[in-house]
């Protein structure tokens, strides 16, 4: 598990056209799985909530984003 805050509410790094900039918080936790000796699968889910709607979404925009990745590692 893992949870972090982005503050840049003068949009320096990451313009978002908001009043409020890119004032962000996210979660994240993931699962590891080892397969034999050299191989590893990890899933992850990822949410970000931010302060004003800066996300696309398929409706519009929204404040809030959800990510879901897979990751497999070979190892030699």
């Amino acid at each position: 598990m893992r949870g972090e805050y982005y503050d840049d509410k003068k949009s320096v790094i990451v313009a978002t056209g908001s009043p409020n900039g890119f004032r962000t918080f996210g979660a994240s936790v993931n699962i590891d799985r080892s397969i034999g000796s050299h191989f590893l699968w990890r899933t992850e889910v990822k949410t970000f909530i931010n302060r004003d709607e800066i996300f696309v979404s398929p409706n519009g925009t929204t404040n809030t984003n959800t990510v879901i990745t897979m990751l497999f590692v070979l190892s030699f």
